[in-house]
């Protein structure tokens, strides 16, 4: 299990704690899964100064990071960017598993599943 973060990432994380008057050492960037859709997981992001016993915790270039281990499928191996486009900027997850619920990777437009209108809940 790995979660790695770019070089762009960890420099605008360090910069948001730094401008938020956070200490480094003891805030953590938590990750987990907001919901799932036909595409697979869209992902929270953000920063936390605690943790429980569910918590997973890894360390690169000096930013914690916290995740509940009951996504530990789903952001396995994952990597984080911090992309700069023309009109927008924010924190970019690469995913190479396209894991998805069940029911959402079957449907077209007339099949009723999630890809097709239907809703994706499980």
């Amino acid at each position: 299990m790995s979660i790695k973060l770019t070089e762009n990432a960890v420099r605008e994380i360090k910069q948001i704690v730094s401008s938020q008057e956070m200490d480094i050492d003891k805030t953590f960037v938590r990750i987990g899964i907001q919901s799932m859709g036909c595409s697979g997981p869209s992902y929270a992001f953000g920063l936390d100064e605690e943790t429980d016993e569910q918590d997973v915790l890894l360390e690169q270039d000096s930013i914690k990071i916290v995740y509940d281990k009951e996504y530990s499928e789903l952001l396995s191996n994952i990597t984080i960017d911090y992309a700069t486009l023309e009109d927008a900027s924010g924190f970019v997850f690469n995913n190479p598993l396209k894991v998805l619920k069940s029911g959402c990777n079957s449907g077209s437009s007339n099949s009723g599943g999630c890809c097709g209108g239907g809703s994706c809940s499980s």
